[in-house]
């Protein structure tokens, strides 16, 4: 008996998914999580895993005339604050528990559920490594605590349209930077 190859569409998923569990399980295996309690900005945290998974559970319907209607999740924007506020292993660990719980509630067959949480981690994984590319750092953890190196503060600069674009960070109730504007940051 012949045994046919598996389809195109098969290995993909296959493929994404295993990707997706590996680096799920490395980002929860190298956070320091014992640093994560620590932070001056757990409430922050807090709000934005909750918003995150609530926008993933309940998505906005969109209905466009005789079209079947179609969800839009609006957890992405939660998510990606969340890698800047908490750093990645914390946004890595609220998505794969939105996906999860969205998943279990739609009752989606376990193969679906697992690419979904892969790819949606993946997806996670790659804007946290874009965001530690351009802050000039690697860690899974963002240091809430301490002000950012004056190399990093001068390399985070950057000018659009005559307007000087600086990334903000918020502190203890302290800023050490600011927002947007012209001129230097004061």
């Amino acid at each position: 008996m012949r045994r046919s190859s598996p389809s195109s569409l098969s290995i993909y998923v296959t493929l994404v998914s295993v990707a997706g569990v590996l680096g799920v399980a490395a980002t929860l295996l190298l956070t320091p999580w014992g640093d994560a309690g620590a932070s001056p900005l757990w409430w922050p945290c807090a709000f934005l895993a909750l918003a995150a998974i609530a926008g993933e559970v309940k998505p906005i319907r969109l209905v466009l005339g005789d079209a079947e209607p179609r969800t839009l999740s609006t957890s992405a924007p939660f998510i990606l604050a969340l890698i800047a506020v908490a750093g990645i292993g914390v946004a890595v660990a609220v998505q794969v528990i939105a996906s999860l719980t969205d998943d279990i509630l739609q009752r989606r067959s376990p193969t679906k559920s697992l690419f979904n949480t892969a790819q949606y981690a993946l997806s996670v994984l790659a804007g946290g490594l874009v965001y530690l590319a351009l802050t000039d750092g690697f860690t899974l953890h963002a240091p809430l605590d301490t002000p950012p190196p004056a190399s990093r503060v001068a390399r985070g600069r950057r000018r659009h349209g005559g307007r000087e674009l600086v990334a903000g960070r918020w502190s203890r109730g302290a800023r050490h930077e600011c927002a947007a504007g012209r001129g230097h940051a004061s």
